[in-house]
């Protein structure tokens, strides 16, 4: 058990969370948790072959467990000029003249 923040924070490593992906889940209802939820995950997809890594999740809310539905994690491959746009799109911590 634990708090909300914390489980976002897991959330956040486990399925490999882009900063933009992170900013909206905020805003998005669809996996809120809710008190004394539970994020359920597994590496079952939905073949029922056991993958390397975490497949699907879902959230439980104990009160109407029967409604919890499996979402698959898509984690996005990059190329360089993807992450290179990325890193465009945020302000610099310090310049390139300072770090010396």
């Amino acid at each position: 058990m634990t708090h909300e923040d914390t489980m976002r924070a897991f959330r956040f490593r486990l399925e490999k969370m882009t900063i933009e992906q992170w900013n909206r889940q905020g805003s998005s209802n669809r996996l809120d948790i809710v008190n004394c939820g539970i994020l359920h995950y597994t590496r079952r997809d939905s073949s029922g072959t056991v993958r390397e890594r975490f497949e699907r999740v879902r959230t439980i809310d104990p009160s109407r467990p029967d409604e919890a539905r499996w979402r698959r994690i898509r984690r996005p491959r990059f190329s360089n000029e993807d992450l290179l746009a990325q890193v465009g799109r945020h302000p610099h911590l310090w310049d390139d003249d300072e770090v010396g």
